[in-house]
């Protein structure tokens, strides 16, 4: 049994101007409230993830690269399970997790919204710009 959060939304720009966004990690405390990311999207590298980067109460993990495809993908595999912009739990578990916990799950549903509503409002002002 597994659990999927999965979210979308449709950017109005370039698909490398949102590549360009998505991994100037340096560039996150610009627009992204959300999280803060440390290291560099190339395939086999480690990054550090911090969730609720922005004062809230968070945690942080270590992820690994596995795909880094300029304006196609962007994919990692983390321990803990954050993924972009989903997150798959698997496990004996889970159904336990979603009988207690679906507080969280919709907290986690709702931060890949507003990841992504973010996203697309610096892709696509970037965008105009240039």
């Amino acid at each position: 049994m597994s659990v999927t959060i999965s979210t979308s939304v449709d950017i109005h720009a370039p698909a490398q101007a949102v590549w360009d966004v998505l991994t100037d990690f340096a560039a996150y405390g610009e627009w992204n409230p959300f999280m803060r990311i440390e290291g560099t999207a190339a395939p086999g590298t480690r990054l550090v993830v911090h969730m609720g980067a922005d004062g809230r109460r968070g945690m942080a993990f270590k992820p690994t690269v596995l795909a880094a495809v300029p304006g196609r993908e962007l994919r990692w595999v983390g321990k803990l399970g954050p993924g972009w912009p989903g997150e798959t739990f698997s496990g004996a578990l889970v159904a336990l997790v979603k009988l207690l916990d679906k507080g969280n799950l919709e907290q986690n549903h709702n931060g890949y919204d507003d990841f992504n509503q973010a996203l697309k409002q610096r892709a696509e002002t970037i965008s105009e710009t240039r």
